[in-house]
């Protein structure tokens, strides 16, 4: 199977989180060492890179990084930026294959994934149909709408 990425988007993130977070060289800390290189060769990349991809425009709309990450859905075998705040609980939008739906799961702030309910208060978005920043300002919007600081 042959992975695509947008290697030259991936390293425009990567040098801005490298400097956001003030590392230059080394491993530096979680965001630094996910370079191009790095998230090819982790299982599911396609899905990682539009979830980095995803986190970085959240970030660029205002969405404070504390209380969101990048998580492993390894049950799904796929991605989703995840949100965790004691105002929303946990809110985790899922990184579908091409030409699906994503998937918004909410839940308790430290519940199991498992115990994880789809919501249904997201608009229809489907993966390589939909424009990302479009998804981006949408998921922004419905995180400011439901009370997140």
């Amino acid at each position: 199977m042959t992975i695509t990425l947008d290697r030259a988007r991936l390293e425009e993130i990567n040098a801005a989180k490298r400097a956001e977070c003030g590392h230059s060289g080394g491993s530096g800390c979680a965001w630094c060492w996910l370079t191009p290189d790095a998230i090819a060769e982790l299982r599911h990349a396609e899905c990682l890179a539009v979830a980095v991809d995803l986190d970085h425009r959240l970030t660029e709309l205002g969405i404070p990084r504390a209380p969101r990450t990048v998580v492993i859905v390894p049950g799904a075998r796929t991605y989703a930026v995840q949100v965790m705040c004691e105002e929303l609980g946990t809110w985790e939008l899922r990184i579908p294959a091409p030409g699906e739906q994503y998937a918004l799961f909410q839940g308790a702030m430290w519940d199991d994934p498992d115990a994880q309910v789809r919501s249904d208060r997201i608009p229809t978005w489907t993966r390589g149909r939909d424009d990302l920043a479009d998804i981006a300002r949408s998921f922004a919007g419905l995180l400011w709408a439901a009370g997140l600081r």
